[in-house]
């Protein structure tokens, strides 16, 4: 705390105001003290002024997003730190991704239909096992899958 000349004078007047020898005298003595006062003129301040904080800006909410498909993204719909509503478009991929992604699950299906096609005459022969039956099976089946799947997302 800083002491100036001002709070000085003051207290030098309240203890002779105090030591006083019962006479009012308190007038006299308030009569012969000078202060010196300095004033300065306002001013506008036309600068900058800056605040330095250190600290984590946390997020109300964080939600990690990802695609259910791997590919290229070739549009950002947001800015960092903007805020989304539920259904808004955020980013999009390559739609040339898409289409190949269903190409290939298309070809595998028409390998599995193929491979069951020609097992089929085999296997009500009995000549073909059990075991790889139900292979060709599942895998016709799971391409059947991979390419519904696929075309949902073209």
């Amino acid at each position: 705390m800083k002491v100036n000349k001002l709070h000085i004078a003051l207290w030098f007047s309240v203890i002779l105001a105090g030591c006083s020898s019962g006479e009012n005298t308190s007038s006299e003595s308030a009569k012969h003290i000078s202060l010196n006062v300095k004033t300065e003129e306002v001013i506008q301040f036309k600068g900058s002024h800056t605040v330095g904080y250190s600290g984590v800006v946390v997020p109300k909410k964080n939600t990690p997003l990802s695609f259910s498909v791997p590919g290229t993204v070739s549009k950002i719909a947001v800015e960092e730190g903007q805020q989304v509503n539920k259904g808004q478009l955020l980013a999009q991929l390559n739609p040339s991704t898409m289409e190949n992604t269903y190409q290939m699950a298309f070809q595998k299906l028409q390998q599995a239909q193929d491979a069951y096609n020609r097992l089929m005459p085999m296997h009500e022969n009995g000549t073909l096992s059990e075991i790889k039956w139900v292979e060709v099976e599942t895998g016709l089946s799971q391409a059947k899958s991979a390419t519904a799947i696929a075309k949902k997302r073209t």
